[in-house]
């Protein structure tokens, strides 16, 4: 894991943003392992407790689908495959932004 930027913090509350390097060699959710390295770009909430010394609760919110698309699971950002996965989930035909 590694710190992308500072992390933010109110004195109660801490925000950090990472990313984590890997290599998918286990299968994860009946997913088998591909042997490909990734890069996760996650952003952490950290909630201490009153004094500020120990962590209560900690969220990690991970961009799964750039995740999926360096797995080869999802179709790669602004291809026919995302456009046709949008029509299919219903979302219809629109104009990429370039």
């Amino acid at each position: 894991m590694e710190e992308t930027a500072r992390p933010i913090s109110d004195g109660r509350f801490v925000s950090a943003p990472v990313k984590l390097l890997a290599t998918h060699r286990e299968e994860v959710g009946g997913f088998p392992a591909t042997g490909r390295f990734v890069v996760v770009h996650a952003v952490l909430v950290c909630e201490l407790d009153p004094r500020g010394d120990l962590l209560w609760r900690v969220r990690a919110f991970f961009d799964v689908y750039d995740a999926g698309i360096q797995l080869g699971v999802l179709p790669r950002r602004g291809g026919l495959g995302e456009r046709a996965m949008f029509i299919a989930r219903g979302f219809g035909l629109r104009r990429l932004r370039t």
